[in-house]
C-alpha cells in the first residue's frame, strides 16, 4: 500500500475512533487516567495499518473539562517518526464537546 494511501486510512480510523468517543459521557471519561496511563478503550486497529501507531490520550484540563484524542504516528527508517498526527476534542460537563485548538494538536504532536 502506498504511504498516501496509509495515511488516509490512518486518519479515517482515527476519525472513527474519535467518533466512537464522543459517544462516551463526560462522568465516564472524567473518570478515565490521565495520559500516559492506559485507558480503557479497545482500539481494534486493523491489520492493514499495522505500520501505525494510535495513542488515546486523556488530559484533565481543569475541573470542568477534559481533552481527550487520539495520537497516530508511522515509523520509518531507524525508528523515526515520519509522520505524526491527532484529533480529538475537550468535553465539559454539561456535555458539551468542542474541537481540539491549533494550540491542542501541536500540545499533542
Amino acid at each position: 500500500m502506498r504511504s498516501t494511501q496509509e495515511a488516509r486510512e490512518a486518519r479515517a480510523f482515527a476519525c472513527s475512533v474519535v467518533d466512537r468517543l464522543r459517544c462516551i459521557d463526560f462522568e465516564t471519561l472524567h473518570s478515565w487516567p490521565d495520559y500516559p496511563e492506559q485507558v480503557p478503550f479497545e482500539l481494534d486497529v486493523p491489520d492493514t495499518l499495522s505500520k501505525w501507531t494510535f495513542t488515546i490520550m486523556k488530559d484533565q484540563l481543569d475541573a470542568r473539562s477534559v481533552r481527550v484524542s487520539i495520537q497516530f504516528a508511522r515509523l520509518r527508517a531507524f525508528g523515526m517518526f515520519a509522520s505524526i498526527s491527532a484529533d480529538g476534542f475537550i468535553i465539559f460537563p454539561d456535555g458539551e464537546r468542542r474541537e481540539l485548538s491549533e494550540e491542542d494538536l501541536w500540545d499533542l504532536t
